[in-house]
């Protein structure tokens, strides 16, 4: 019998949501800087969490927003429609795990790749190369579902260099990996009804 779904409120500020370690182990780096805070939405009690995670001035960086929703609103449908459509589409586009050519909201990303993710509800990992501060950067988003929840994981490696030895799937992975977590620690630490 599967578990109900749970209804969050509110979580507490990021450097009490989630410890250190976890990203100092997921970026191999001993310098992460981790801030943000929940706000409580005035419309409906619900609210937002969003966290940054730096490290360097030219480092990698994570930042994660977790949407607390109204369970079956019309916020919380439209999130999932959203996440379904854009999986439709990279379906369409680009098999899953490869790196090509993938439009996405009517961006188009040369070398690009996706998996489908395993948390949540619904939801995707996805990334890209791109040139930018003089050499090549890697970027890459998990969005997903769950219960009343609407989460995004986004990390970027930064200007240092590190990019361009990263295999654009290993990012995914890394990714993949981190929104784990971030999942685990959301729902251990998340305030419900």
């Amino acid at each position: 019998m599967a578990a109900s779904p749970r209804t969050y409120v509110a979580f507490p500020d990021c450097e009490e949501a989630f410890p250190v370690e976890m990203f100092e182990n997921a970026l191999e780096r001993d310098d992460i800087e981790l801030s943000g805070e929940f706000s409580e939405s005035e419309d409906d009690g619900y609210g937002n969490l969003q966290c940054s995670v730096e490290t360097s001035d030219t480092g990698p960086s994570v930042t994660i927003f977790a949407s607390a929703m109204e369970p079956e609103g019309e916020d919380m449908q439209e999130r999932i429609d959203d996440l379904t459509e854009n999986l439709e589409d990279m379906e369409a586009e680009l098999p899953a795990g490869e790196v090509g050519t993938l439009t996405l909201d009517d961006q188009t990303l040369d070398r690009a790749a996706w998996n489908r993710s395993s948390r949540g509800d619904v939801g995707f990992t996805m990334g890209a190369l791109q040139e930018a501060y003089g050499g090549e950067v890697a970027f890459a988003s998990s969005g997903f579902v769950m219960d009343n929840l609407g989460v995004s994981v986004h990390y970027g490696t930064g200007s240092d260099g590190e990019a361009a030895s990263a295999e654009l799937l290993d990012v995914l992975a890394l990714v993949d990996g981190l929104t784990g977590e971030v999942e685990d620690q959301l729902a251990r630490v998340g305030e419900t009804e």
